[in-house]
């Protein structure tokens, strides 16, 4: 019986200028951090106009690219997302929900980060569609983690949006009896970074409900105590935590940088794991 065939590889797509310079661009900011954190490059100056945003919505799709592709190229589809939220042409809000909803079904992780990214960039348009998906239990769980993040981001990027923002977040919190606990968890820490003590009502009946996981979000007497605090009080407070666990990484690892400390910690645990096999 003869073989089958294999099937002949896709060829690579063909761009044009300026969109496949975008393909030479390689990770936002550079190897050593996370490239969600990293500014937008200017785009702009490379030529990028309204006129390239169907090739750049081709492009932004091409997640195979991204997990093929290890080099520079990887990294187009990312830039041409991030091209499109600089654009916002009509459109790209249903098209970054959608690629959160791919990212999430392709556990994408960096994508996923980043697409809150391209949500804050278009800014107030991108409040509605994402409170829309946010409320809605037929998403995905992935997915709708990242639409709450998206909001958090969206009220912190554009402060006269936030107390709209947190209004919405709060009024989540109203069915956490009916909502996965995991969610109304992401909610409550999001309303914590945002600092809204104004939520802290609809926080507390959420906990009363049962509704939170405090795995995930703490206890209620945490988070009363982490909203109430300012921005600088709450980095503050992170720092002198850092530091401790530092301090005591350092006394039980002597000689270890912070980061192999905690490599050794976590050998550590992993070893003391229950032998099932």
């Amino acid at each position: 019986m003869p073989k089958p065939k294999r099937k002949a590889p896709k060829p690579p797509a063909a761009w044009s200028e300026p969109v496949a310079h975008l393909l030479t661009l390689g990770c936002p900011g550079g190897e050593d951090g996370p490239w969600s954190t990293a500014p937008f490059d200017d785009y702009a100056a490379i030529g990028i106009t309204a006129d390239h945003t169907q090739e750049l919505r081709r492009l932004m799709f091409d997640t195979d690219l991204h997990e093929r592709d290890l080099g520079p190229r990887g990294y187009g589809p990312v830039h041409a997302a991030r091209a499109l939220a600089v654009l916002a042409p009509p459109g790209a809000l249903a098209d970054f929900i959608e690629l959160t909803r791919k990212a999430d079904r392709l556990d994408l992780d960096g994508w996923l980060e980043d697409t809150t990214n391209l949500f804050a960039r278009i800014g107030e348009p991108a409040i509605e569609p994402l409170a829309r998906v946010a409320r809605d239990s037929r998403e995905p769980f992935g997915a709708r983690l990242f639409f709450i993040d998206a909001l958090e981001q969206l009220a912190a990027d554009h402060p006269p949006e936030r107390a709209r923002i947190v209004a919405i977040l709060a009024d989540l919190l109203r069915y956490a009896a009916l909502t996965d606990p995991r969610i109304n968890s992401c909610v409550v820490d999001a309303l914590q970074c945002l600092h809204a003590a104004e939520a802290l009502p609809a926080i507390r009946d959420a906990y009363a409900a049962g509704g939170i996981d405090e795995q995930f979000a703490g206890t209620l007497e945490y988070v009363e105590h982490r909203i109430s605090l300012t921005p600088e009080q709450a980095a503050e407070e992170d720092r002198a935590a850092r530091a401790k666990v530092e301090a005591e990484l350092e006394a039980r690892f002597p000689g270890l940088t912070p980061e192999q400390a905690r490599q050794a910690l976590m050998l550590e645990a992993m070893e003391g794991l229950p032998d099932d096999r």
